[in-house]
């Protein structure tokens, strides 16, 4: 397998894990179709330099994905967040502060300047976190 297979099959594997822990009211499609359909381009074309992952002992402990533009929403027009997690017991470690500054830096390496994504407006410390970095928050 090439590196992105592997990693392309790890994340496979832990959105499948990170989803098993949803309520299934939350995921409309089977949770296997969520995935396939996110590396098939349904929320938009994958941007695979922009996207990271962090490992632990060869386990993937955190990622960040991003599609060059989100597919629902045409009044956005930059890169778009459309996952971004770390597992819990790998929480408040500064990975997720490192898996946006880095997937950041890949942006505005390749002239972008702006990148999107939502968060529910009951999770504080995400949103504490992306305004700690520099996000502006809007409504929708």
């Amino acid at each position: 397998l090439s590196e992105k297979q592997k990693i392309d099959f790890i994340l496979v594997e832990t959105l499948l894990d990170k989803l098993n822990s949803i309520k299934p009211s939350h995921v409309n499609l089977n949770k296997l179709e969520y995935i396939n359909n996110s590396f098939k381009g349904a929320y938009g074309q994958f941007w695979f330099e922009s996207s990271k992952v962090i490992e632990h002992n060869k386990l993937l402990v955190g990622a960040i994905l991003v599609v060059y533009k989100n597919s629902w929403d045409d009044s956005i027009t930059c890169p778009y967040i459309i996952e971004l997690f770390v597992k819990k017991e790998f929480r408040h470690l500064g990975l997720a502060r490192n898996l946006i500054i880095t997937c950041c830096t890949e942006l505005r390496n390749a002239k972008q300047d702006e990148v999107a994504l939502t968060v529910v407006a009951s999770n504080y410390s995400a949103r504490n976190l992306y305004r700690s970095l520099g996000f502006d928050e809007s409504t929708i």
